[in-house]
């Protein structure tokens, strides 16, 4: 119903602008027919405009609504999953892997602002340790350095979990959402060369996690947590 309203109003909102602009074209209609000819264009494509806006804003919030509605579904069911899991496997306890999830963000973005990949050791798979300090490497090389300042991790939600008998090959993916300054500076004189030094980003990612000698490591980083990508998350035991 709220959605509903919104278009509601938002279209008679349009409907009032485009009344009082073909106005405003007609007090400018004795100067000259190319003038009012002007104004009235002027007046269509705004109206276009505005109307695509709405459009637009309506149908992201329809999608960030099935989007919400599709990740607490997930949740529940990865909820009810890792409590049978966990039975007999404590590595499958939801809590203990939330807090996993958190120690190992914030380890991460110190490995990379301090270009030390050592920092994060533990909480990466061999592949990614060795893609990030190839990046990071090269950075020292370069002489700059991603600067990621005032870090907060909002939410952490775990909306798939895939269990095997080889352990090996357990894995699960978590939607973070959370907002950070982030920046790169050239080392010799300081200056920024890409980002905001001052206004914190947004960002929702999707993590995935894999087993490794019995603790939970992270494997991937996918920087858009996109309705296609979050589909794809299902709960699954072998066992």
């Amino acid at each position: 119903m709220g959605t509903i309203t919104l278009v509601a109003l938002a279209a008679g909102y349009c409907l009032g602008r485009a009344g009082g602009g073909g106005h405003a074209s007609n007090s400018h209609s004795y100067s000259s027919h190319g003038s009012y000819s002007g104004q009235g264009d002027d007046g269509a494509v705004f109206l276009l405009l505005l109307l695509v806006a709405v459009a637009t804003l309506v149908y992201l919030t329809v999608q960030n609504q099935q989007l919400k509605s599709e990740l607490n579904q997930k949740f529940t069911a990865v909820r009810n999953l890792t409590e049978e899991l966990a039975r007999q496997d404590p590595l499958w306890n939801l809590q203990a892997m939330t807090s996993r999830v958190n120690e190992v963000f914030y380890k991460v973005q110190a490995a990379w602002t301090e270009r030390n990949q050592e920092l994060a050791r533990d909480c990466l798979s061999d592949k990614l340790y060795h893609r990030h300090k190839k990046l990071t490497d090269q950075m020292l090389t370069d002489k700059t350095r991603n600067v990621l300042e005032n870090i907060q991790l909002a939410e952490v939600l775990i909306y798939s979990v895939a269990n095997y008998q080889d352990d090996a090959r357990d894995t699960f993916a978590a939607q973070l959402t959370g907002s950070m300054i982030d920046y790169t500076v050239k080392e010799v004189r300081g200056y920024v060369t890409v980002g905001d030094r001052v206004n914190p980003e947004e960002f929702t990612e999707v993590w995935f996690f894999v087993r490794q000698k019995n603790r939970w490591v992270l494997a991937e980083i996918a920087p858009l947590a996109t309705a296609e990508l979050i589909g794809y998350g299902r709960s699954y035991s072998e066992s």
